[in-house]
């Protein structure tokens, strides 16, 4: 009787993980529709670099919306730095993009994205346009020095 509960037991996980994947999958499949963001430019540097931690793209205005697709959702170490023409950020272990000032939306200090919270304005948001989609990333820096210079920057860069 108690090997038949532990064998039960273990199928129920083993399924509850199953389902895990598959759904996750299922995610990645329906973003495929995004296109690749731009590979990291190799203009000189305008401002910059402030290290931090990339924490994830959601869809613009849904901060649980998170986008899996191209690696877009993998948390990881960034350095982000400002060119002439883009916002670049390299990502350590994952895929390093670009995004063109002309596609930027808007930035915000907030407290969430992609369900990760911290205290109010101790998140950097940037939303920008990757194809026909409206994209919010989020990063946090650590030093708070470097928060706000990041910030600073970038509020400065989607006024100009």
């Amino acid at each position: 009787m108690r090997m038949a509960l532990v064998l039960g037991i273990i199928a129920v996980i083993a399924l509850t993980y199953w389902g895990m994947y598959r759904g996750w999958q299922a995610r990645v499949a329906s973003q495929r529709e995004l296109p690749l963001p731009q590979p990291q430019s190799s203009e000189p540097t305008v401002a910059g670099p402030w290290s931090g931690i990339y924490l994830g793209a959601t869809r613009a205005g849904r901060w649980l919306d998170r986008i899996d697709a191209h690696s877009l959702g993998a948390r990881s170490l960034v350095r982000l730095r400002l060119t002439a023409h883009a916002i670049d950020l390299e990502r350590e272990n994952e895929r390093s993009f670009s995004i063109p000032r002309t596609e930027v939306i808007g930035v915000r200090a907030d407290k969430g994205i992609a369900g990760r919270a911290f205290e109010d304005g101790g998140i950097i948001v940037i939303s920008f346009r990757l194809g026909q989609e409206s994209i919010d990333i989020g990063m946090r820096f650590p030093d708070t020095a470097e928060h706000l210079a990041a910030l600073s920057a970038l509020s400065q860069e989607v006024a100009s």
